[in-house]
């Protein structure tokens, strides 16, 4: 059984500010998926990209 009380979901910051599921910083997308680029493998964080990310068409700078 799972519990799906907001205040047990890890709190995962973004800086991206012209995706969909950034709010105030924070991510909200229902499932965070995080890849590598590439084989696999990450050597550091620049080896991976959120493949979560949806732009949001009505952000403008």
């Amino acid at each position: 059984m799972f519990n799906n009380d907001e205040s047990c979901k890890p709190q995962v910051k973004c800086d991206v500010e012209n995706c969909t599921y950034n709010e105030k910083k924070r991510c909200h997308v229902g499932d965070l998926k995080i890849d590598s680029c590439g084989n696999g493998e990450a050597e550091t964080s620049d080896g991976t990209k959120c493949s979560s990310f949806k732009k949001d068409s009505s952000f403008s700078m």
